[in-house]
């Protein structure tokens, strides 16, 4: 006949630690010679059989933290199973596992992995479920000495930052230090479009700037250049050019007024000035070439009672005449009170 006759119910008489290792021992009674299933929490850890008195001893792997079920049934050789044996509550105080840090920033981005404003970062840990909890946070600034963490920290000036941090549970588990890179740059850059000339002789002149950028060392971005005619809006002229000149192409008759606005890596940008860095102008008057005199000796003309050296070249402009002398260069300014052109002779 088959025997279906199940097995008594073995018992669970006490877990303890191993005195040579972290391993854990149950220990029991069962039928003799029979197999033994020991399960923790419903999942079985493995089998073991029990001796010629029943007695059984089983060693496994320390439990999280917290209280755990232990019961056992009896195999026999049939193969029929024993129901679970009452529960044994076991509950251990063995914690592997480290805490997780997170961490918090409160800042102001800015671009390419800059910070445009004081970085404050905040710390927090958590213990696994059951866990012995958090003793602590450290952290560690640009390679330093670690430190108990105890209140949000702050960055509040320009500059490149190592932060290091990881915290502790009671237990002793030390989570893997983990690091965050700030990079801060807090003063905008500066520029300034260079002095030009009262007067441009020809149409098309050079425009000169420089910039800086800040002591963060984010980098210089570029320059926008604007423009004003005759004292009206200003416009953009070069947009984030990163070169120090270009020319511009005026007009005669009207006035020219410039400055600039740079832009660093970060993101900072320069405010813009209250009056413009340079201010120049193009003459809309007469030009005489080749201006020849009358007179016995071919070295002095007289113009509106008005005597003055000639040159090759005259250029009359509004409420003056400026007179160059070709061989040098020198320029000679003149007032007039009347320049229609018809006194001129």
């Amino acid at each position: 006949d088959l025997d279906r006759t199940a097995p008594d119910v073995p018992a669970v008489t006490s877990v303890r630690n191993d005195a040579t290792s972290i391993m854990l021992v149950v220990e029991g009674t069962a039928a003799p010679d029979g197999k033994v299933e020991v399960f923790a929490d419903g999942d079985l850890l493995g089998y073991v059989m029990a001796d010629e008195n029943g007695d059984f001893s089983f060693q496994f792997f320390p439990l999280s933290l917290g209280e755990h079920d232990v019961a056992a049934r009896a195999i026999d050789l049939a193969g029929n199973a024993s129901e679970l044996s009452t529960p044994y509550v076991l509950v251990s105080t063995y914690d592997d596992q480290a805490p997780v840090t997170t961490l918090d920033l409160s800042a102001g981005a800015g671009s390419e992995g800059w910070f445009t404003s004081p970085v404050t970062v905040t710390l927090t840990a958590q213990d696994e479920t059951n866990g012995s909890g958090v003793d602590r946070i450290e952290f560690s600034v640009n390679g330093g000495d670690w430190a108990a963490y105890a209140a949000p920290v702050l960055f509040d000036a320009s500059g490149t930052y190592e932060l290091r941090y990881r915290a502790v549970d009671v237990a002793g588990n030390v989570e893997l230090t983990k690091t965050l890179l700030l990079r801060i740059d807090l003063a905008a850059p500066s520029s300034s479009v260079d002095a030009l000339p009262e007067y441009q002789e020809t149409e098309t002149f050079e425009v000169r700037w420089q910039a800086e950028a800040g002591p963060a060392e984010s980098g210089l971005a570029g320059v926008d250049v604007y423009v004003s005619e005759d004292g009206g809006p200003y416009v953009p002229w070069l947009a984030g050019t990163t070169a120090t000149s270009a020319m511009f192409a005026g007009a005669r008759g009207h006035t020219y007024a410039f400055y600039s606005v740079a832009m660093d890596n970060a993101g900072n940008l320069e405010d813009a000035p209250a009056e413009a860095d340079a201010v120049t102008s193009l003459s809309a008057a007469l030009s005489v070439e080749n201006l020849l005199v009358d007179d016995d000796t071919g070295q002095r003309s007289r113009i509106e009672g008005l005597t003055f050296e000639f040159s090759a070249k005259a250029v009359f402009l509004p409420g003056a005449v400026s007179l160059v002398r070709q061989e040098t260069g020198q320029r000679i300014a003149l007032e007039l009170t009347d320049l229609t052109g018809e006194g001129l002779r």
